[in-house]
């Protein structure tokens, strides 16, 4: 019987990508994980035997009831039924028992205001909002919004178009947890595309997801926005020609974990204010962003690859920010990955171009001959997603969202 890569244990992965490196005339590896010691520094473990042993676990998946919304749904008149739908994310998401599963039906939903998750699930209650199968549905306009709620995933769906000067697209605050975000498409927000606030807001995860030209000329408007957090992971995202930065730390967002992502082509707002913008800037004022570790990322095709601001002075401690394993290339600012006193770097290669297969399609997958192929060293595999932004087995350790397919 035919089993998927997760059912897998890690002997039989690793074994798996034995064979897959040796056929693609690769050298065996020692699989040799990091961990995050208590003060926040990487440093070898020489026990892990496989890639992503050190990413934090996901939450559940949902185990309770069924329920629908779509397009054609009433708020009113339906029961949440297939038969019956709902119209609206937030009717659903205020109505169903604590661990069901919320379908949306393919096609356009036209939102307005906020829809809201404050409800306080556990780690045996997870609710689930995602499309339905084979289907895609395109959230347009207003805002989900994670407000102090707990154990919540949104998966495999659109969400575009907010358009009020005081929406994004998804926001989560106010000491919201355990919040799991994979295979979404977030674009042309008028603010950010996502934005994260709250110093106990903690434990959420963003899996591969795209963030598409998010911000206006109006904001200095990113593809996401961690203002405040306790602990955060982004993995296998792609963020392309967001308006400011692909992702901003500021100014006291701790122990933020991104890896295997892609930044390409932010636009920016011309000439002067070019030096500031990036695929990443890590920063802070009064307080610090601390403990962040950014690995196995390309910066491509903006103003700067990581950018530092400090506002009022250094971090409290100036080596608890790590940026490895990463590629920066066409970038207009000439020292692409910034020196100020806040990062410690590691194994960085600037001015180099990825070869993705056509930047200009916004098509990121790796072409023969990419630098990025098997990049990550060893150090760093236990931070690498054993599959990539579609789901395909990583079997060399290559930076960035996409995997070498060959």
């Amino acid at each position: 019987m035919r089993r998927a890569i997760g059912e897998l244990s890690l002997a039989e992965r690793s074994a798996i990508r034995a064979i897959q490196r040796q056929r693609l005339g690769l050298p065996g590896i020692r699989f040799q994980p990091t961990v995050l010691e208590a003060h926040g520094r990487f440093v070898p473990d020489p026990l892990g035997p496989d890639f992503g042993a050190n990413l934090p676990a996901r939450i559940a998946e949902s185990s309770g009831s069924t329920f629908f919304i779509s397009t054609t749904g009433n708020d009113t008149t339906g029961d949440g039924s297939q038969s019956l739908p709902w119209l609206t994310p937030s009717k659903a998401l205020s109505t169903v028992a604590l661990g069901s599963r919320i379908f949306a039906r393919g096609g356009v939903y036209n939102l307005t205001g906020d829809h809201t998750w404050n409800r306080v699930g556990t780690a045996g209650t997870v609710t689930t909002l995602e499309s339905f199968t084979d289907e895609l549905a395109d959230f347009s306009g207003g805002r989900f919004n994670i407000n102090g709620g707990k154990y919540l995933r949104l998966r495999n769906f659109i969400k575009r178009d907010s358009q009020l000067a005081v929406e994004d697209n998804i926001k989560i605050q106010a000491g919201a947890q355990f919040i799991d975000i994979d295979k979404l498409v977030i674009k042309d927000s008028h603010r950010q595309g996502f934005l994260v606030q709250g110093d106990t807001t903690s434990d959420w995860q963003i899996w591969n997801t795209k963030f598409v030209t998010n911000g206006t000329t109006d904001n200095l408007d990113h593809g996401m926005y961690v203002a405040a957090s306790a602990s955060g992971l982004i993995a296998n995202c792609v963020f392309d020609r967001n308006q400011a930065y692909g992702i901003q730390l500021y100014p006291n967002a701790d122990n933020i974990i991104v890896v295997t992502t892609t930044f390409d082509g932010h636009t920016g707002f011309g000439a002067s204010q070019a030096s500031s913008l990036g695929a990443i800037t890590i920063s802070g004022e009064a307080t610090k962003t601390e403990n962040s570790f950014i690995m196995g990322c390309l910066m491509t095709n903006g103003s700067k690859a990581v950018n530092q601001f400090w506002g009022s002075g250094v971090p409290v401690d100036p080596n608890k920010n790590d940026v490895q394993d990463c590629i920066g290339g066409g970038n207009s600012t000439a020292t692409e990955f910034d020196t100020q006193l806040g990062v410690v770097y590691a194994r960085i290669t600037q001015d180099t171009n990825p070869l993705y297969v056509n930047q200009g399609a916004q098509d990121f997958h790796l072409d023969d001959g990419s630098p990025a192929i098997d990049y990550i060293d060893a150090v760093n595999y236990d931070w690498i997603p054993p599959t990539d932004i579609e789901g395909t087995v990583r079997v060399t350790a290559d930076a960035g969202a996409y995997a070498y397919a060959g």
